[in-house]
């Protein structure tokens, strides 16, 4: 493991995993690592990071106005919510508000986080 990530997020805190890229976002991620100085792994793990926050953002939001208009469209057409799918749409919503509490916080504390 290269000593730049075990003196940012500290060699406990890492675990090994397997990840498929296609041949053009590795070379973006490359690309990146060298300008930064930095290496894949800490690039990749930021790129991660950067990328919850808006992928709970979007989440939110598109939960938030399907639930406000009471459909989904899907192949341009509308398909109205049972009251039963809504129930299950609001307690999704307040579990990715608990997700968000937990993880923002965690993620915002991550050396080498910029915001």
């Amino acid at each position: 493991m290269h000593e730049l990530t075990k003196k940012i997020f500290g060699e406990e805190s890492i675990k090994k995993i397997s990840l498929n890229l296609d041949s053009k976002t590795l070379e973006l991620v490359d690309d990146l690592a060298k300008l930064s100085k930095a290496n894949r792994t800490i690039v990749i793990h930021l790129l991660i990071q950067k990328g919850i926050k808006n992928y709970i953002r979007d989440l939110e939001k598109t939960w938030q106005e399907i639930k406000l208009n009471n459909f989904i469209v899907t192949d341009n057409h509308k398909i109205p919510l049972s009251k039963e799918q809504l129930k299950k749409l609001d307690n999704s919503m307040d579990e990715l508000k608990k997700l968000k509490e937990k993880w923002f916080k965690l993620i915002e504390k991550t050396p080498g986080y910029v915001g």
